[in-house]
C-alpha cells in the first residue's frame, strides 16, 4: 500500500482496520534530504525503489488516496516494466488528470489489469468514474462507493483477495525477419531503438542476404496494450529467454541501435555470464552508458517526451513535421494522435490508410525508455563494434568532439571498443544506400575477425 506524502488522517484510520488482516506499508517519495523528484514518474521511480525495500519481491498490491493514487497508478505501471506481478491497485477518490496543463505533466497510460476506484458516496460526482473511463476499458475499471473507513477495508481486503495473471506474461519478442537457408548460417539478434519496431531491420536484412538468419527483438509496449519494461535490464534478461527458446544454431551476433545499444550491451554480459558465447556485439549510434542506477527515474514530463519524440521523427523524414509539439501536449491524447498521425502521413512515415491509434504504443515506449538511465553491471572485456554517424544539429568539428567524447564512454564500459564511422543520421543510417554500406562494412568486419589467428 502508498500513498502522498501530503495525506490527511484517513489513510492512518483504514491503515488501523487493515491491521492484522493485511500488511500495510505506508511510503514516500521524499528523501532524507527533503527533496522529492519533480514528476509523477520520477516519485513513482522512488517509490518503486521503497516499495522494493520494503517488500523485495511480488506480488505487490497498491492502494493511494488522491494524489497518492496517481502515484499507486505509475508505481503498479513501472513495477510490472520490471515483470513483478502487482496484483491490486486501488484508487481512492483520485480524478484522472484532466485538461491541457495536466495532460502536459502527465499523461496516464493504460495499465495491463483491473483497476479498482472507490468513491465516497457522501461526495457526489458528475462522473462517478472520475475521468478514468476515458483512459481505461469499462472492463478494467471496478468502481465502488464506499460510505467510510469500514467498509473502505472490507472492499480492500476483498479486492485483494482475488488473484490477477497480468497479460505481460504472454508477451513474446522474438521476430524472425529473415531465416537463412545456408547450413551453419549465423543468427543476428537485433533490438530497436526507443519507440521504434523490428520492421526498421528489414532493409538490414535484404542487404546482408542469405548468410545470416535475422530475428528481431520487439520491445514490449509498442502494441499500445502491453506496459513497457521499464529498465534495461528487465528488457534485456526477456530478450536472453527469447533467444534461449529460439535455440539459434552457428554463431550468435548481437545488434541494437540507439536505446537498443544499451539493451544488447546488457544481453552481451547476460549471456556470457551464462557461458552463452556472444560471437559479435554491434551498437549503432547509441549514447554510452550514463553510469547511474538502473532506475533513478530519469525528470522528463509528457510535454517534453512528446517534443523529443517529434524531433526523432523529423530526423526521420528529413524534413520539419510542422507541428508544435507544446500545443500537441495539450490536447486531448485522442486529438493529439490525430493531428502528429496527419502530419507523419504527409510525410511519408506512416501510410494514410493507417489509423492514429498505431502511435500509441511507440510514443509509450519511447516516453519510456527516455527516463531510464542505465549503469552496466561491469566492465564488457569482449570486442564492441561502434557505429556513429553524423548529428544534423552540429558542424563537423562539434560531431567530432562528441564523437571521440561517446567513444570514450564506451571504452569506460568495453575498453575493446572499436570506432567507426557511418553514413547517414541517426534515424537514416538503417535505409536504403547507408544500410547497404553498413551491412558491406559488417560483414567484413565479421569476416576479418573470423579469419583472424585466435
Amino acid at each position: 500500500m502508498q500513498q502522498a506524502p501530503q495525506d490527511d488522517g484517513q489513510p492512518a484510520l483504514l491503515a488501523a482496520r487493515l491491521e492484522g488482516r493485511l500488511p500495510v506499508h505506508r511510503v514516500c517519495v521524499v528523501g532524507p534530504d527533503g527533496v522529492s523528484p519533480a514528476t509523477v514518474e520520477g516519485m513513482a521511480a522512488k517509490l518503486v525503489q521503497a516499495v522494493r525495500s520494503a517488500q523485495p519481491a511480488g506480488p505487490y498490491r497498491l492502494a493511494g488516496w488522491g494524489f497518492g493514487g496517481l502515484l499507486a497508478y505509475e508505481t503498479a505501471i513501472q513495477l510490472i516494466g520490471l515483470d513483478e506481478p502487482v496484483e491490486l491497485v486501488a484508487l481512492i477518490d483520485t480524478p484522472c488528470p484532466q485538461g491541457p496543463q495536466a495532460r502536459e505533466n502527465y499523461l496516464p497510460q493504460r495499465i495491463s489489469i483491473p483497476v479498482d476506484l472507490f468513491v465516497h458516496d457522501n461526495e457526489p460526482q458528475a462522473d462517478p468514474m472520475l475521468g478514468w473511463g476515458g483512459l481505461l476499458p469499462r472492463a478494467m475499471l471496478r468502481v465502488s462507493p464506499v460510505a467510510g473507513p469500514d467498509a473502505l477495508a472490507d472492499l480492500l481486503l476483498r479486492a485483494a483477495a482475488r488473484p490477477l495473471r497480468p497479460t505481460e506474461s504472454g508477451y513474446r519478442p522474438e521476430v524472425a525477419i529473415r531465416t537463412s537457408r545456408a547450413p551453419g548460417a549465423a543468427s543476428l539478434f537485433c533490438v530497436p531503438g526507443a519507440g521504434d519496431s523490428v520492421v526498421g531491420f528489414a532493409a538490414l536484412a535484404n542487404a546482408l542476404g542469405d548468410e545470416f538468419s535475422l530475428h528481431g527483438l520487439q520491445p514490449r509496449g509498442t502494441d499500445g496494450e502491453l506496459v513497457p519494461h521499464s529498465t534495461v535490464r528487465a528488457a534485456a534478461a526477456n530478450y536472453v529467454r527469447a533467444i534461449e527458446r529460439v535455440r539459434p544454431r552457428g554463431p550468435l551476433h548481437l545488434f541494437g541501435h540507439s536505446f537498443g545499444g544499451w539493451i544488447v550491451f546488457e544481453m552481451a554480459q547476460l549471456l556470457r555470464a551464462s557461458g552463452h558465447p556472444v560471437a559479435s556485439l554491434t551498437i549503432v549510434d547509441s549514447e554510452a552508458p550514463d553510469g547511474r542506477a538502473d532506475f533513478s527515474g530519469e525528470e522528463h514530463g509528457a510535454g517534453e517526451a512528446l517534443a523529443r519524440f517529434v524531433e526523432v521523427l523529423e530526423m526521420a523524414a528529413g524534413q520539419p513535421l510542422r507541428v508544435d509539439p507544446a500545443a500537441l501536449a495539450r490536447l486531448h491524447p485522442a486529438a493529439m494522435r490525430e493531428q502528429l498521425h496527419g502530419a507523419m502521413a504527409r510525410a511519408g512515415l506512416l501510410p494514410a490508410r493507417s489509423g492514429p491509434d498505431v502511435l500509441i504504443g511507440p510514443i509509450r515506449t519511447f516516453a519510456t525508455a527516455l527516463r531510464t538511465s542505465y549503469r552496466p553491471p561491469g566492465v564488457y572485456d569482449g570486442l564492441v563494434r561502434l557505429v556513429l554517424v553524423a548529428d544534423t544539429r552540429f558542424g563537423a568539428e562539434d560531431n567530432q568532439r562528441h564523437q571521440l567524447a561517446c567513444l570514450a564512454g564506451w571504452q569506460a564500459w568495453a575498453p575493446q571498443t572499436r570506432l567507426w564511422i557511418g553514413p547517414g543520421n541517426h534515424m537514416t543510417v538503417l535505409k536504403d544506400a547507408n544500410v547497404r554500406a553498413l551491412a558491406k562494412w559488417w560483414t567484413g568486419a565479421i569476416a576479418a575477425t573470423e579469419a583472424a589467428p585466435s
